[in-house]
């Protein structure tokens, strides 16, 4: 006699998995003495999980029969079909939920000989080759159903995810002898054609049609493949445009082997309103305003407008951008910015007019912009004269920024180095050279952070006096040297007022300590300054401070001393949001 499963495994088997997701708290379980292999004993378990507890510790034989029949299916799925059950008695008399039992396994089911068509189908497509190398079993191995079945669902998903959407198991039969000994595996594997990608289909209007075609990264005509697919479903959800989307084939409807796809979408709101606000030591309350319009016409071109105010500056910007290929990381932009600051010794009002193109390295995520910028900036640095700076600024940026933890990030770091020049040969009024990098990493470990900032910066010029205050630089506050005002360090004149430095050097070192889920304990330690020369006059800050984790970011409250040859100063700072 033989028994023939068709590659099915036990039908009982899957019925009790399944409602092993409703289990008796109060289940029967059993234990053994015996020494079970391979999780024999929890896998009894599972199945005897849907069973109560009889009550005052008697089986009948009703109750018997299906626990018996449970524990035999455990055992075949383990393939040990020649398990027989001696005895079932519970472990006292006081808890009828744990019973004892006692069989003799005998024999596992072991494969004796494998059919395959796996030079037949690698002849056909080398897909499934690793697959197909990868068979559970070779002859004299124990049979497992668990094993056989999650290697065909392996294969069949993998053909699917390819385009072979005929694909099928002609034979898929595991042969039992009639001794329960040995056991013969026949497939007979069936490819069927390699489907290849069609034309969009459904798309609501020419419009929109040709925004979504922009961003489709798939030819017509090429082979299928799932992975493509999904590139491009990302490519829509990365681009902005929409407040939903996916990407499906349409497989029934396919013609001579080609697959038509159904973009199914939903924009975003034609105009998009924020608003924003928060308050620091540094510059006391501020607000932000924006307007966003995502979409202008056909090309996917968009256009922002954003409104800042704090006390001590105040900005409106427009940012056209302009698509290439990807959206979301490849384009350009067209940027317009008025801004006027007014804090300490600086005054300044500044015209800028910048084209920028952007470029985005998924794998890495670095992400490069270079730029072309008009700056007009008025300014009166300390008592000296008022000046008007016109300068025509090339640059390049690279950056990166990685992040786990979204509004209270636990891992991550930023990396930004820019360079960017200007020539009086080039329509400025000046010559100069400006650098500028800045790394900044957290780290945790169980209960305790680390944070590490450093910033670094240099200017070259032919002269410094007619650089406009905007790219000078200075240094001290909450994300620089705490202990002193924002802004304050820098080279002073004869009356004391700052002038603005030629180089910056700063650097912060952070530890923090959870001591309740909302609640870190920070102690701190920062120095630098900004100069005319590397290192001069290094200015310290040391303090502690508290974290208080918002549903909107930490709230971070600072009490620091500051130290450098002027002054010895403590002050007290205050910021909302990462330290990222």
């Amino acid at each position: 006699m033989s028994l023939n499963f068709s590659g099915k495994p036990v039908l009982f088997a899957f019925l009790v998995l399944v409602c092993c997701q409703i289990r008796y708290s109060n289940a029967i379980e059993v234990t053994s003495e015996q020494k079970l292999p391979d999780n024999v004993l929890s896998n009894i378990n599972a199945h005897l999980s849907v069973f109560p507890a009889p009550e005052k510790c008697v089986l009948s034989n009703r109750y018997r029969k299906k626990v018996y029949a449970a524990i035999t299916s455990a055992l075949q799925s383990k393939s040990y079909y020649l398990a027989q059950i001696q005895d079932l008695q519970p472990a006292s008399e006081q808890d009828c939920g744990r019973w004892r039992l006692t069989l003799e396994l005998g024999p596992a089911l072991k494969v004796r000989h494998i059919e395959l068509n796996s030079q037949q189908v690698q002849q056909q497509t080398a897909i499934l080759t690793d697959i197909l190398a990868r068979f559970p079993f070779k002859s004299g191995d124990r049979f497992d159903h668990k094993r056989y079945e999650q290697w065909k669902s392996e294969v069949t998903s993998t053909a699917l995810l390819k385009g072979f959407f005929d694909f099928a198991f002609e034979k898929h039969e595991v042969i039992v002898d009639s001794n329960f000994i040995e056991a013969d595996i026949r497939l007979q594997l069936h490819m069927g054609t390699r489907y290849r990608f069609g034309d969009l289909v459904t798309i609501a209007n020419q419009n929109d049609a040709a925004l979504i075609a922009g961003l489709n990264p798939i030819i017509k005509g090429e082979e299928y493949d799932a992975l493509k697919l999904n590139l491009f479903s990302q490519q829509l959800k990365r681009s902005g445009y929409f407040e939903s989307v996916f990407v499906r084939p349409l497989v029934p409807q396919s013609e001579d082997f080609q697959v038509p796809l159904e973009v199914v979408y939903e924009f975003k709101p034609l105009h998009e309103f924020n608003v924003g606000g928060g308050i620091s030591s540094d510059t006391g309350p501020r607000v932000r305003f924006g307007w966003q319009r995502s979409r202008l016409n056909s090309a996917g071109h968009s256009i922002e407008t954003e409104l800042f105010a704090s006390m001590v500056e105040q900005s409106l910007e427009a940012n056209y951008r302009i698509p290439l290929q990807d959206p979301a990381k490849n384009f350009v932009s067209l940027q317009l910015g008025l801004k006027h600051t007014d804090d300490n010794d600086t005054q300044s009002n500044t015209l800028s007019v910048a084209a920028k193109r952007h470029w985005l390295e998924p794998d890495s995520g670095w992400q490069r912009v270079a730029q072309l910028r008009y700056d007009r900036e008025t300014f009166r640095q300390a008592d000296a004269d008022e000046i008007t700076t016109a300068l025509l600024l090339p640059g390049y940026t690279w950056s990166r920024f990685r992040n786990k933890g979204e509004l209270d990030p636990y891992w991550g770091d930023r990396q930004i180095l820019s360079v960017e020049g200007a020539s009086k040969a080039l329509a400025s009024d000046l010559d100069l050279v400006r650098v500028v990098a800045q790394t900044r990493w957290l780290r945790t470990y169980q209960q305790h952070r680390f944070f590490w900032r450093m910033e670094l910066g240099a200017l070259s010029t032919n002269n410094f006096d007619e650089v406009p205050s905007s790219l000078r630089f200075f240094a001290g506050g909450d994300q620089s040297v705490r202990g002193f005002g924002y802004q304050s360090l820098a080279p002073l004149d004869a009356e004391g007022q700052l002038l603005g430095g030629r180089y910056l050097y700063t650097s912060t070192l952070e530890y923090t300590f959870d001591v309740l889920p909302e609640w870190r304990l920070a102690l701190f330690a920062d120095a630098g300054n900004a100069g005319m020369s590397w290192f001069d006059n290094v200015a310290t800050g040391v303090g502690a401070g508290v974290h208080w984790v918002t549903p909107v970011g930490p709230l971070r409250v600072y009490i620091a001393r500051g130290n450098n040859e002027q002054e010895s100063t403590w002050r007290l700072h205050f910021s909302l949001g990462p330290a990222l």
